[in-house]
């Protein structure tokens, strides 16, 4: 609450009330939980049901990422990251051009913490004119997650050009809200966290 206050964020129990106002169900039950860490004792109590496969919330380890091979800033957590994270474009010789960026982390419940997803898809007819294009965002994040994701065109005409250019960038990040600045040819990702921004371009 602290540091929502001091960065001007709403109070952080008002989303996870209406978060948990979905999640929890008639006949779940309490139970009371301990925790040990370095030598200290921590309890904490947990929403669990048998019906959806154990428990479905507690307020130490419902924020402890599932585990990874990469290290980040949120190595303080003490914690590992399960991500699939993927980018594909499809072969050059193909007439319809598509490029993805995506990444979901979950957490060992299996609840998603962040997801985003952006896709690009450029159309060419056989003379290699630019007849069609299609770019889609998708964000999703649990407090205290952030996460932000745009793409956008930067040139090619349809029915002219023989190319579309495109940008595109994430950013997302644990107790910050991050943002993506666009500067007409480009992104730029504020407020801390991890971000990558990116141009591409599409041809026949």
């Amino acid at each position: 609450m602290q540091t929502a206050k001091e960065q001007g964020l709403d109070n952080p129990f008002d989303d996870l009330k209406s978060q948990l106002k979905v999640m929890i169900q008639v006949g779940m039950e309490l139970i009371e939980l301990e925790w040990n860490y370095k030598g200290e004792t921590y309890y904490s109590t947990a929403i669990a049901s048998n019906k959806k496969g154990g428990i479905i919330y507690d307020h130490i380890g419902f924020m402890i990422k599932d585990k990874t091979e990469s290290v980040s800033y949120e190595e303080e957590f003490d914690s590992n990251i399960l991500v699939v994270k993927t980018r594909s474009e499809t072969n050059s010789d193909d007439i319809t051009k598509v490029f993805n960026e995506n990444e979901t982390c979950r957490n060992p419940y299996d609840v998603i913490l962040y997801k985003y997803n952006i896709t690009c898809t450029s159309v060419f007819n056989n003379s290699g004119t630019l007849i069609d294009r299609t770019l889609n965002k998708y964000t999703q994040a649990m407090f205290p997650w952030s996460c932000s994701a745009d793409i956008r065109t930067i040139s090619g005409e349809l029915d002219e050009s023989l190319f579309h250019e495109f940008a595109w960038g994430y950013a997302y990040g644990y107790m910050i809200t991050v943002s993506l600045g666009w500067n007409g040819n480009g992104f730029s990702a504020s407020g801390g966290g991890t971000s990558e921004t990116g141009t591409e371009i599409h041809r026949k």
